[in-house]
């Protein structure tokens, strides 16, 4: 399901990036990264099909409710490994 929304996701014009990961020690431990264009592009995907399913599909997909913290790039170092986008 959640590779299923990666592939789709990756076809938004708006998405810089959208990467999905599992820790090595529990790979029920999952992160998603996601960078958008703009806010506008944040509510695009928010409204697609594929993401209100996965969304309504929470409950059975997940052990607890997952969270979805939202960060902002802090400036450090001169190169471009210092950022996501």
């Amino acid at each position: 399901m959640l590779q299923a929304e990666a592939t789709a996701t990756h076809g938004e014009a708006g998405v810089l990036r959208f990467a999905l990961h599992r820790s090595c020690e529990d790979p029920r431990d999952l992160i998603m990264i996601e960078v958008y264009r703009t806010e506008a592009d944040v509510e695009h995907h928010a409204h697609q099909p594929y993401f209100r399913e996965l969304v309504e599909r929470i409950p059975e997909l997940f052990d607890g409710r997952p969270t979805a913290d939202r960060f902002e790039r802090v400036p450090c170092g001169e190169s471009p490994k210092g950022r996501l986008a």
